[in-house]
């Protein structure tokens, strides 16, 4: 009887191992693909749609608890895209680094000097792939180019300038959150010259983060509680007692108005009558 049970035992796990776990890590492989692939977000915006989307995020708290927002280039030129769509150069990357490099995701954003040039990879809602050592609780755009020697300009600028500040706000960053990726060592990018000169693309983020903020439309006043409902009823029920006391007030004068009137009518009439009386006796007989 053991020796069948070994027999049946051993051909269950031959048939788990050559049927059942195959499957299974075909299934687990498909969860983790399809996982990924919801995690892409594949929209071009203009440079006033992708704030429009970031003042969504904030006013939902989509963000918290994203804590920094990285720099990268690309280190090739936007000319190597230049007979692509913005769409389609985003698909790419996104199959590059999902089926050439194997990651689960990917940078945040590709950004180039086209209008609209904000194309957005990994959806900001996710963490994603871009900077080891912290993906986590980070946002990572890259500026389409090779900033070693020379520094992003015109639109490219504007665009990647509206990005970083508009995640910034998004997240309700300050603009010390701000980092590129060679602070976390072991890489070039986003390239000598753009680092070099830190300070300067630091400002125009930090003046664009303070401009989105200036422009916030002011938000409609929260509902009263029920308290502060009450407290208000009591406020204005203590105002009609003031209102009806005053009332009650000049009721109570004009009354007294009237009867003052009153008692000089009477005193009026009494003169009148002792004229009349003098009268008479002044002249008798009618004369």
């Amino acid at each position: 009887m053991t020796t069948a049970n070994g027999l049946i035992q051993s051909r269950v796990e031959a048939w788990q191992k050559t049927h059942f776990r195959p499957l299974r890590n075909l299934a687990a492989a498909a969860a983790t693909d399809i996982y990924s692939e919801a995690k892409f977000d594949g929209r071009v915006m203009s440079q006033e749609q992708f704030i429009a989307y970031c003042r969504e995020l904030r006013a939902g708290d989509k963000l918290l608890p994203v804590q920094t927002v990285v720099v990268h280039h690309t280190a090739t030129a936007e000319s190597s895209y230049v007979n692509q769509t913005l769409t389609q150069t985003l698909r790419n990357f996104w199959n590059y680094y999902r089926r050439t490099k194997g990651w689960s995701g990917g940078p945040h954003s590709l950004i180039m000097s086209r209008e609209p040039g904000i194309g957005l990879l990994n959806s900001l809602l996710y963490d994603g792939i871009h900077c080891a050592g912290n993906n986590t609780n980070s946002r990572g755009g890259e500026v389409c180019g090779n900033f070693t020697s020379v520094l992003p300009s015109g639109h490219l600028l504007d665009n990647a300038v509206v990005f970083f500040a508009g995640t910034l706000y998004a997240g309700k960053m300050t603009i010390d959150a701000l980092k590129y990726h060679r602070m976390y060592g072991g890489t070039a990018c986003p390239g000598n010259k753009l680092v070099a000169n830190w300070a300067w693309f630091k400002g125009l983020v930090s003046a664009k983060l303070d401009e989105i903020i200036a422009s916030e439309t002011p938000p409609d006043p929260p509902d009263p509680t029920l308290e502060e409902r009450v407290t208000e009823l009591e406020g204005q029920v203590s105002a009609l007692d003031e209102s009806v006391t005053m009332l009650e007030d000049r009721v109570a004068a004009l009354e007294g108005a009237v009867a003052n009137l009153a008692a000089w009518q009477t005193t009026a009439d009494s003169r009148i009558v002792s004229l009349e009386s003098w009268r008479e006796e002044r002249e008798p007989d009618g004369k």
